[in-house]
């Protein structure tokens, strides 16, 4: 009888143990996750200094000739989002800009492929870069700026 109660406790503690253990593990995959929605992943929306250490990384990796992919979507004032998708796979950049939604645009897709990308001060901001093109005037192209920064 002073073996059930002694193993009875045992497995109690056991049984307190891994559903603490559980617990704890479930928090922190949880803030993990929360944590990675609120940087967005590599969707750049709001481009502030986040979407800029996003794009940074983006082109770090394309650096050390590991693929990557990041989209930005940059709202115009008074008419549709301009949205650029870029598929890397270390050595080339696949710019594709869809501008469709924007009214005041000519509503097309253009894909081009790139084989250098840097984040470079233009206008006194910030801005995404790509140069090395095939299928762009001028071999080269400011993609979008980083407008949400305070200072830079």
């Amino acid at each position: 009888m002073v073996t059930d109660t002694v193993y009875h406790s045992w497995l109690a503690v056991l049984l307190k143990w891994l559903s603490a253990s559980v617990v704890v593990l479930l928090l922190l995959t949880g803030c993990a996750t929360r944590a990675q929605d609120r940087q967005g992943g590599h969707i750049l929306t709001r481009f502030d200094r986040q979407d800029l250490a996003t794009a940074t990384a983006f082109v770090r990796h394309f650096k050390q000739h590991r693929g990557d992919r990041m989209m930005a979507v940059q709202q115009g004032l008074d008419s549709g989002p301009v949205i650029y998708d870029l598929w890397s796979d270390g050595k080339t950049i696949e710019v594709r800009i869809d501008d469709s939604r924007d009214i005041y645009s000519d509503r097309n897709q253009t894909t081009f492929t790139c084989k250098n990308a840097e984040i470079a001060r233009a206008w006194g901001k910030k801005q995404f870069q790509v140069s090395s093109c095939e299928g762009v005037e001028g071999g080269g192209a400011w993609l979008f700026a980083f407008d949400g920064l305070w200072r830079s």
